[in-house]
């Protein structure tokens, strides 16, 4: 075995120059170095001072990194070392097993000074003997040159130097590291021969360069590699927050997989026709509503939190698609500016989650909610009553829900029976198997009954059979059955002016939707959903889906309770439905080409019912919210009246309207003295209170810009008419008080504003001969007191720690 250069006093067999920033070696070997020079002459002692100082800065540059697997004590030496007595002692201690913190098992060889030290070399795999590791040599000569130009400073260096060292060696390490750090700083040194020896060393094991460390200035610097690696150590650490499936794939197991394609099976034969017939929705071809079925599941299954939530085609979003799409052209138009639709819903939501602003579907209340799906599930239902009745009219798609209704009962003899058969048939079987669900809701086989996969067989067995297309019935017909040619959608200013709007409602729709689903099987099943995770998840699988023919893609909620039902455990039934969607688009799609529209409508008829919840309104009726009410009917009237998207605006524009003007009144309690006692209680709640013409305020929240405008006022109105539920228009049945104490106990924070309005509520009060003190001033407050010169107006003897004792001092007045 090759000898290497001798490094600080020892040859090292091989070397790891990464780990030349761990101090282990270093300190041991200064160590060693002290004890040999401490009974060796002056000469020796100079060069253990330079060996030392040198040691000591680099140990100084890495100790705050605490070296490789050690911590920043003594200028990083941890890094796995293990002492068996003081440095300086001179009794050797027996060879031992040592158990370091990085798990490698070093042994420890008897050495001078009892120091104990790995057998192995810095360079993982490479063992050495005792006598190549501890084999002493000279250490490296040092030239030192004083580069300030004062030429008794290098000299002085050397001579007093060569007197001290040994008394240094025989302090602490610490001290030896001071001095070393000292004598660096006010002396220019430069170790040619041992940074040359460790540049050779670098390049031998080529794993860094010359220019590791730069420990004359204390300015560390890292390889690329370093970094290299320090990157992909974030980016694994954080890899399964952003893709959960990192997380929950390694843990799969058989038994998940067979609960999980038993409830994927179950929801591809309900997606398949759904998907189908949604497309009509969508005003697009029909093999575009599988194609919402295959890479947006297959995005979100990855990306996704939520184990229950069946993403796909929907039939909200499917209508509100087709609205967007309304007198776009042809077919190849549609499909267009249908992926450019997709494409901005996608960003759209992505951009919520990536600004983490999935707190925004709590501004949409629950009537808003309920009153746009009932809404729109009457508009579904309205537009497939004419594919029911096989009428040859044509609706205008820009009326109303109304006028489209009007306009079906003015030609409801024009009505095709054969096709009418066909549709209710399907529509009494569907809505019987619907109920009967809700009826019985524990009979397993009734859950998973597939009712919509029978429909489309038996419906296209019976036209197939009957001839029906001869005899006038609408059927499917050929569909192409080939996977759409990925490619990007058609980006132009028209087509952005266009979809732009209708994307926004979109993806504020299909998000407060799919939020609401994921965090009711979430809580049911106890794991945890971020909204802003969702957000990035469903904004992802639109923005992808976009390239691959898909029209805006959400969660649906009927398939969600049955995929809850059937047993899902992860989200790896989105796989499974992914791959029975494939499959049917190549092979299976040709034999649907009898199936009746009648059929179709009568699928999506049966969806539309199932959206159909009155339990928020009788919840709101039972609780005589008449504000809720009064939300859930405006939405619901404007969206039958005029149109989806403008029901959808208007309740969106009075839900915000209702939050800011909640936010914009403060909080506030009323308080009264006890008879009796020294307490205060809030007036509306207990009967046995006095207000003595004393007036006690107590804000019961942070005052800032957006709140403080209607303080005066509200104010006002209390010391005029006891309190905020009397109408002002009455008049003042309250006594004049003489004084006011306002309790700021639960007011956690002020800002500017707020401070300007209390000192314009303290002069206008005092102007009236009304006196002020304030209680329990937090600290965080008392900081923008001093500095806007609140203090100093209302005067710090009017600052009270309790309400009795301002009572006692303003009733003394």
């Amino acid at each position: 075995m090759s000898d290497r250069v001798p490094l600080f006093g020892y040859h090292r067999t091989e070397l790891d120059p990464l780990l030349m920033r761990d101090s282990l070696a270093m300190e041991d070997q200064a160590t060693n170095a002290t004890e040999r020079n401490t009974n060796n002459n002056n000469n020796n002692n100079n060069a253990l001072s330079q060996s030392q100082m040198y040691i000591g800065t680099q140990g100084l540059l890495h100790g705050a990194a605490g070296g490789r697997g050690g911590h920043g004590g003594h200028g990083g030496g941890g890094g796995g070392r293990a002492r068996a007595s003081s440095p300086h002692t001179d009794h050797p201690r027996p060879a031992r097993s040592v158990s370091v913190p990085d798990g490698t098992d070093m042994i420890a060889p008897a050495s001078p000074g009892g120091v104990i030290r790995p057998r192995r070399s810095l360079l993982p795999g490479v063992r050495m003997t005792d006598e190549e590791y501890l084999r002493p040599t000279s250490p490296t000569s040092m030239d030192t040159n004083n580069q300030s130009g004062d030429g008794a400073t290098g000299s002085s260096y050397n001579n007093n130097n060569n007197n001290n060292s040994g008394s240094e060696a025989s302090t602490s390490y610490s001290a030896d590291v001071a001095a070393a750090t000292a004598a660096a700083a006010s002396t220019s040194i430069t170790f040619k021969p041992t940074f040359a020896q460790s540049t050779e060393i670098g390049a031998n094991a080529s794993e860094t360069s010359s220019g590791d460390h730069d420990f004359l200035s204390g300015a560390p610097s890292r390889s690329w590699k370093s970094t290299v690696r320090a990157m992909w150590g974030t980016a694994k650490s954080r890899a399964p927050y952003y893709i959960p499936s990192i997380r929950w794939l390694p843990r799969y197991t058989l038994d998940h997989f067979r609960s999980d394609i038993i409830a994927g099976l179950t929801i591809a034969v309900m997606i398949v026709p759904q998907g189908l017939s949604y497309s009509a929705l969508a005003d697009l071809p029909t093999t575009h509503g599988l194609y919402c079925a295959f890479v947006p599941v297959l995005v979100y299954t990855f990306l996704g939190l939520s184990r229950q939530i069946s993403v796909g085609p929907e039939a909200v979003i499917a209508i509100l698609t087709g609205s967007a799409l309304e007198n776009m052209g042809d077919d190849d138009t549609r499909v267009m500016y249908a992926a450019v639709l997709c494409l901005l819903v996608g960003l759209f939501t992505f951009t919520l989650g990536l600004f983490r602003l999935g707190f925004l579907d709590s501004m949409l209340s629950r009537p808003l909610v309920e009153g746009f799906v009932l809404a729109t599930a009457v508009v579904i239902m309205v537009e497939q009553l004419h594919g029911l009745l096989g009428l040859h009219v044509h609706l205008d798609q820009e009326a109303s829900t109304f006028s489209k209704l009007q306009s079906i009962a003015e030609n409801i003899d024009e009505t095709h029976g054969l096709t009418c058969a066909f549709g209710f048939v399907a529509l009494a079987f569907l809505l019987a198997l619907h109920f009967a669900r809700k009826r019985w809701p524990d009979l397993q086989w009734l859950r998973f009954f597939p009712g919509i996969l029978l429909v489309v067989i038996f419906g296209t067995i019976i036209s197939w059979q009957t001839n029906a297309e001869e005899n006038g019935v609408h059927i499917m017909g050929h569909v192409n059955g080939t996977f759409y040619t990925p490619r990007a959608p058609k980006l132009t200013s028209s087509t952005l002016t266009d979809m732009a709007g209708p994307a926004a409602l979109i993806s504020v729709v299909g998000f407060v939707e799919a939020s609401a689903i994921a965090k009711t099987y979430s809580a049911k099943y106890g794991y945890q959903v971020s909204p802003n995770r969702e957000l990035v998840a469903l904004g992802a699988a639109n923005l992808i889906g976009s390239f691959f023919g898909a029209f805006p893609t959400f969660a649906s909620l009927p398939r969600s309770a049955i995929n809850d039902m059937a047993g899902a455990k992860t989200q790896m039934t989105g796989v499974i439905v992914a791959g029975v969607v494939v499959l049917t688009i190549g092979t299976m799609l040709p034999l649907f080409v009898h199936l009746p529209r009648a059929c179709m409508s009568a699928i999506v008829f049966s969806a539309a019912v199932a959206l159909l919840h009155f339990d928020q309104v009788r919840f709101i009726i039972r609780m005589r919210a008449y504000r809720d009410a009064l939300l859930l009917l405006v939405t619901f009237a404007v969206t039958l009246s005029i149109g989806v998207e403008t029901g959808l605006v208007v309740g969106i524009a009075v839900s915000i309207v209702l939050v800011i003007r909640h936010t914009t009144l403060p909080r506030m309690t009323i308080l009264g003295g006890v008879s009796g006692t020294d307490k205060f209680k809030p007036v509306d709640s207990f009967s046995h209170v006095n207000s003595e013409n004393l007036l006690v305020i107590k804000i019961d929240e942070a005052l800032y810009f957006a709140n403080t405008g209607q303080l005066k006022d509200a104010l006002r109105r209390i010391e005029m008419l006891g309190n905020l539920e009397v109408h002002p228009s009455q008049e003042p049945s309250v006594p004049p008080v003489f004084a006011v104490i306002f309790d700021l106990r639960d007011m956690p924070s002020i800002d500017a504003s707020g401070v300007q309005i209390l000192m314009e509520i303290v002069v206008e009060y005092r102007s009236r001969g009304v006196d002020v003190a304030f209680v329990k001033v937090r600290d965080s407050s008392k900081q923008y007191f001093h500095r806007s010169g609140f203090l100093e107006l209302v005067g710090e003897d009017h600052i009270f720690n309790k309400a009795t004792e301002a009572r006692r001092f303003l009733l003394q007045r």
